[in-house]
């Protein structure tokens, strides 16, 4: 909702004119809401990338991102394109970038708000697992060995174990393949 809103609040009163004196029109707004969306998920993608590789910022960098730009800019020239001249209208105004950070900036701050309330109230078998790794890492294993759990905690290691089964199998099935 916020993706596609806020332009629309942003731009409908803006009177922003093209050279023949021509106010924004449905055309411009769209090409703002889905950039607005395309840099909302590609943000997303990024952000939430555990592992860099070259192939990682190849797709996301040169065909993902710049692939978009060109076609952007592509259609701006091309005659059959129903957004021509829009795009040179919408980039030289400085309320398209500040509709971008803004869009983008309240997207990416309610998506990492959900994440932290599913994290503390609603955890799943994954999350455990997490929070265990992370306590192994920063305090040592013996922290987690000496731990004295009560019956809430036995559920938690419980559904950790239910988690770890079908991972636990793959590896001694490859480990037995290898031999």
């Amino acid at each position: 909702m916020i993706i596609f809103i806020v332009p629309l609040l942003v731009y409908q009163n803006n009177h922003m004119m093209n050279e023949s004196g021509v106010n924004i029109d449905i055309w411009s707004i769209s090409l703002v809401s889905f950039t607005c969306m395309y840099t909302v998920v590609t943000g997303k993608l990024v952000l939430w990338t555990r592992w860099w590789t070259k192939a990682n910022f190849f797709f996301y960098s040169v065909m993902s991102v710049l692939v978009y730009i060109a076609y952007m800019w592509l259609s701006n020239y091309w005659s059959e394109s129903k957004v021509r001249y829009s795009v040179v209208q919408v980039n030289q105004s400085p309320i398209f970038y500040l509709t971008l950070f803004l869009v983008g900036t309240s997207c990416f701050l309610t998506d990492l708000l959900i994440e932290q309330i599913r994290f503390d109230y609603f955890k799943n078998a994954s999350d455990y697992v997490r929070e265990m790794m992370r306590v192994v890492r920063n305090q040592g294993e013996k922290h987690i060995i000496g731990l004295e759990t009560d019956e809430d905690e036995m559920l938690k290691i419980s559904g950790i174990q239910q988690f770890m089964e079908p991972i636990e199998k793959s590896i001694r099935i490859e480990q037995l393949q290898r031999e």
